[in-house]
């Protein structure tokens, strides 16, 4: 006991951002998305490198994507665009983003705002990005919004028609 009292303790070496993004690459080429998250979380929150620090919150967005994590891969694609409105990859967040929402569209019977924000979302990419190579799969997933928001309409409309409600019936189905 008293010999390993005696031990002088080592201390690692303070690690890089470097360091911790590597570490975040080799998680997420192993499919270990949340350890990949922890690791870039660390680069973005620990310590400054612009570039870096950008890199870092696009890899957190996609392994959270990946990862069937929508909700907060909406979020970290948002904090990325509003952070970084001029980054030349912002019509690779803005269409992941728009996927996060699609992939949390709800069924007509339940509530449209992830479908209205995909909506929201596919058409800002198309407004700012004419060019972008995805614009043919961006128009078919623009006419699923739509349809699925039209679907509630009259899911809701047929509501007040069976309660008798039938201004709200109508107000609800003119918009179709």
């Amino acid at each position: 006991m008293l010999i390993s009292a005696c031990d002088p303790t080592i201390v690692p070496p303070p690690r890089t951002a470097d360091h911790y993004f590597k570490e975040g690459e080799n998680f997420f080429d192993q499919h270990r998305y949340e350890d990949a998250v922890a690791s870039w979380k660390k680069v973005r929150d620990s310590y400054y490198s612009p570039e870096l620090n950008k890199l870092a919150e696009l890899k957190i967005a996609e392994a959270q994507y990946l990862s069937d994590n929508y909700e907060e891969a909406a979020a970290s694609y948002s904090a990325f665009i509003k952070e970084h409105p001029r980054d030349e990859r912002l019509a690779d967040a803005l269409y992941f983003q728009g996927m996060s929402y699609y992939k949390q569209m709800l069924s007509k019977d339940r509530d449209q705002t992830a479908t209205v924000n995909a909506l929201q979302t596919f058409r800002s990419l198309i407004r700012n990005y004419p060019k972008d190579e995805r614009l043919e799969e961006v128009g078919v997933l623009i006419q699923r919004t739509r349809n699925r928001l039209a679907e509630h309409e009259v899911y809701v409309g047929r509501f007040y028609l069976r309660t008798e409600n039938y201004q709200a019936a109508v107000n609800r189905l003119k918009g179709i």
